[in-house]
């Protein structure tokens, strides 16, 4: 009887407009966002081998000059980009409106900045992405598909019709549930293998075993996402008498989950934590290393102590040019790490919101948005001390002591060498889909418990229901 139900209602909807036009959108919003996405991923490739490439050749020319170690690695600066990411296809998580480039050497970072952008008024618009269109698209289907999913077939009196053949209600409630989630899938698959046709088609990425199971995980979401609002017009279905109530109700909650709720967790998070203004994060750096300096004045006094050349060169103690400029880079560490903070509060607040959740984890499951810049920001960090840790390494006088006006020193100095491929070189890294995976499965969790809930609290409307 399972099967005859769930048969049944894969006919009706197959034969139904809502589902018509729902798997026409789907593959328009799924062709046109594997366009998209395959230009605009290959020009930042270009620009970003050109950028890097640019980047080595400076430091080569650095390298090859005199004062080698000071003008590579104190006085200059190397550029240094985030990489695109090849998944923001499946969840963008606005990674392009994020800071994508640093400048770092082996004292001191600064950024950070934006480059590889064509035009960044073109930002502000969403990305077609597959959290947009299942989040919004999809899941406002399954709405419609299911408000009268009850309430519809009693009116019409085949719900009476059905009942009276003694079939269990759980029966008739999971033939339902199966057949709804299946009719939402078809569009959802087509939609996928139109989108990868296209992308592996077109060269912009290379399906391997890694994206192969983000891709996997990130469908399993996306079928669990829209399993939560096929139980919800069900279970509106089967609350309220009339069909349009129920539509009713399902479009606030809809909107209420997709858009207002994700909107106000990121505004309570501004409340919650407050961003100082930049003058004055740059005021209280510059502080800390006036403060910096004057510890170290202080416990190794020096008459040379008084050269400051911005960076470090040899007439100023190594030793000191590393506590200043860690003592300012901790106010700026501290400074970029709120923000991130900022954004991670506003996406615990709107966890409530299974939209917001199922968003947040595809996003985690991508590697894109603030999960990615969190990890390029600590990928920062440890260049600029594997930079130091060279400089420490090449020079070979004592680093707490000013050399100043010493011939063999500045000798040493002007016609030392450096081997280009022993310099630390800086590279963006993604996450294996395994790790990304494993740390979205917590959040994947809630969202599955939340589906038995509401499966649960439809079959207890369902079996109150008066089919009469």
């Amino acid at each position: 009887m399972l099967l005859d139900i769930f048969k049944r209602e894969i006919r009706d909807h197959l034969t139904s407009l809502r589902l018509i036009l729902t798997f026409s959108l789907v593959l328009i919003l799924m062709g046109a966002n594997a366009f998209m996405f395959d230009a605009e991923y290959k020009r930042q490739l270009v620009d970003l081998n050109l950028e890097q490439n640019r980047a080595l050749a400076d430091l080569g020319q650095q390298i090859s000059s005199p004062y080698p170690l000071m003008t590579a690695l104190s006085w200059g600066m190397q550029r240094v980009h985030r990489r695109p990411n090849p998944a923001a296809f499946i969840a963008e998580g606005h990674d392009r409106d994020l800071p994508n480039s640093f400048s770092v050497n082996g004292f001191k970072i600064e950024g950070p900045a934006f480059t590889l952008r064509s035009n960044p008024m073109l930002w502000r618009f969403d990305s077609l992405d597959w959290a947009f269109i299942v989040a919004v698209i999809l899941s406002f289907a399954a709405i419609v598909l299911t408000y009268d999913s009850i309430n519809g077939e009693k009116e019409r009196g085949t719900l009476r019709l059905l009942m009276s053949n003694s079939v269990p209600r759980e029966k008739v409630l999971l033939g339902k549930y199966f057949a709804a989630v299946v009719v939402l899938v078809l569009p959802l698959l087509a939609g996928v293998l139109l989108n990868l046709m296209i992308l592996t088609s077109g060269g912009a990425i290379r399906l391997n075993l890694d994206l192969a199971g983000k891709l996997g995980v990130s469908l399993a979401l996306c079928i669990l996402y829209l399993s939560f609002f096929v139980l919800l017009g069900m279970f509106l279905s089967a609350r309220m008498r009339q069909p349009v109530a129920s539509l009713i109700t399902g479009l606030l909650i809809w909107v209420s989950a997709v858009i207002v709720i994700p909107a106000a967790g990121n505004l309570l998070a501004r409340g919650f934590v407050k961003i100082p203004p930049q003058d004055r994060v740059q005021e209280e750096a510059e502080r800390a290393w006036d403060e910096a300096k004057a510890n170290y004045d202080r416990a190794r006094p020096h008459p040379d102590n008084w050269i400051i050349s911005g960076g470090w060169s040899p007439g100023e103690p190594l030793l000191r040019a590393f506590e200043v400029w860690r003592a300012h880079d901790r106010v700026v560490r501290q400074y970029e790490d709120l923000q991130v903070d900022q954004v991670r509060l506003g996406k615990k607040i709107a966890r409530i919101s299974p939209a917001a959740l199922f968003s947040e984890t595809l996003e985690e499951i991508a590697e894109t948005g603030v999960f990615h810049y969190r990890n390029f920001l600590d990928e920062i960090r440890r260049y600029r001390e594997a930079l130091g840790q060279y400089v420490s390494g090449k020079f070979p006088f004592d680093p707490a002591t000013p050399l100043r006006n010493d011939p063999k020193v500045d000798q040493f100095m002007e016609t030392m060498k450096l081997d280009f491929d022993s310099v630390p070189k800086f590279e963006d890294h993604f996450a294996p889909a395994a790790e990304t995976s494993r740390q979205a499965l917590g959040k994947a969790g809630i969202l599955a418990l939340i589906n038995l809930v509401l499966f649960a609290a439809a079959y207890v409307s369902f079996l109150r229901y008066d089919v009469r």
